[in-house]
């Protein structure tokens, strides 16, 4: 078989598909070199820019997800790494291919990483960029903005359904795409954003994360450098085994709960 980006010459992107994935890529091709070549055709025009990275080894696995703003850059960038529209960067090597990437949209794609790696990881250096008009925002504050607890919940059980099949599998052998990024296709569900940030107008510094409630009332909840605790009964919490069972919450004695940031 093949691996040029030839091989993927018949292939098209759905109509409003936004992220696509990237794999055979050189090992040592990092995250700001490869932001470099989507600058040269589509500044400003992706959200998501995620290059998987092998800590054990120091260099990525080969694997790029990107999320585009809009469904047209999509389908130009994809074009773009066929091989079609213009010579291709020679810093993407000779074997890429490129594909539709299964989770879409910037709110998934984030979740997904929620659920996949924690909330510890969010300042992690190889961790996914989000931009907004073009400019670099906090990853903590892209995730209090686009994700909710109801799409966390639902990618984590997603990822145990993909890790359980997998682990009925015969393990492949190993390149330098170790610990590959791929995420499940995730559903979007219906549900509120689970955080709002509420800076004290009075030093300016302080911030505290709360949870909407469905009354109109927001249960406060109390932050520190190391997890949020939101209070509220435990059957509004039916659904969050997943994320308990992960580490990302823990279900405490007066039945509140702690979600560890």
């Amino acid at each position: 078989m093949s691996f040029d980006q030839t091989g993927d010459e018949d292939q098209q992107l759905d109509e409003a598909a936004t992220a696509i994935m990237l794999r055979r890529l050189p090992c040592k091709l990092m995250i700001d070199s490869f932001l470099e070549i989507l600058n040269q055709f589509w500044p400003g025009l992706y959200n998501f820019v995620y290059v998987p990275h092998d800590k054990s080894r120091a260099r990525n696995v080969a694997l790029a997800f990107v999320n585009f703003t809009d469904s047209e850059s999509a389908r130009m960038a994809y074009a773009y790494f066929q091989g079609r529209a213009h010579l291709m960067d020679t810093r993407l090597g000779p074997h890429s291919r490129v594909c539709q990437a299964d989770v879409q949209g910037l709110n998934l794609n984030l979740a997904y990483f929620v659920a996949r790696s924690g909330f510890s990881d969010l300042d992690n250096p190889h961790a996914p960029r989000v931009f907004e008009n073009g400019r670099r925002i906090d990853l903590l504050e892209a995730v209090k903005k686009h994700v909710t607890m109801q799409l966390v919940a639902q990618a984590s059980r997603h990822m145990k359904a993909v890790d359980d099949v997998r682990a009925r599998r015969k393990a492949p052998k190993q390149d330098c795409r170790k610990d590959v990024y791929v995420p499940p296709r995730v559903p979007q569900g219906p549900g509120r954003h689970a955080w709002h940030s509420d800076r004290d107008d009075s030093s300016g510094s302080s911030t505290r994360l709360r949870q909407a409630s469905e009354g109109g009332a927001d249960p406060s909840a109390s932050s520190s450098s190391s997890h949020s605790t939101i209070g509220h009964r435990r059957g509004r919490w039916e659904g969050l085994g997943p994320l308990i069972g992960s580490g990302l919450a823990a279900v405490q004695p007066d039945g509140s709960v702690h979600f560890f940031l």
